[in-house]
């Protein structure tokens, strides 16, 4: 049985959005599937829900076939060099992951696909 490559892509914002789809492009004229981690919060301030072109776009991805893998809610709210995940008591872990289930249910990219930032989790 052959493996297959997918590559994950995460960080996707407004301030990435033109590399990233640059890369997409790459990755798809190479016949490479793509995943996208997202997370509705990131540092600097950053909302998925005031980004409208980003959430267009990964609408898009994800109707040709690219997959959105819930990656956290708030990337902002975590220590340095310690996924989101990481030392949360489970119930505060679960209330984070309804929240951006919930967010991401309103623009469209709900995803039942869940990857934890640092791969770590409680």
């Amino acid at each position: 049985m052959a493996g297959q490559l997918i590559v994950s892509i995460s960080g996707v914002s407004d301030r990435t959005l033109t590399d990233v789809a640059s890369f997409r492009t790459q990755l798809e004229d190479r016949g490479v599937p793509a995943s996208f981690l997202v997370a509705p919060r990131l540092k600097g301030g950053y909302r998925l829900d005031r980004d409208t072109t980003t959430v267009d776009w990964l609408v898009e991805q994800r109707t040709d076939g690219d997959a959105i893998v819930l990656n956290g809610f708030d990337e902002a709210a975590t220590k340095q060099r310690r996924g989101e995940f990481a030392t949360l008591p489970a119930h505060e872990a679960n209330l984070r992951l309804m929240a951006a289930d919930r967010i991401l249910e309103h623009l469209g990219l709900r995803t039942r696909l869940f990857a934890a930032p640092g791969w770590n989790v409680s």
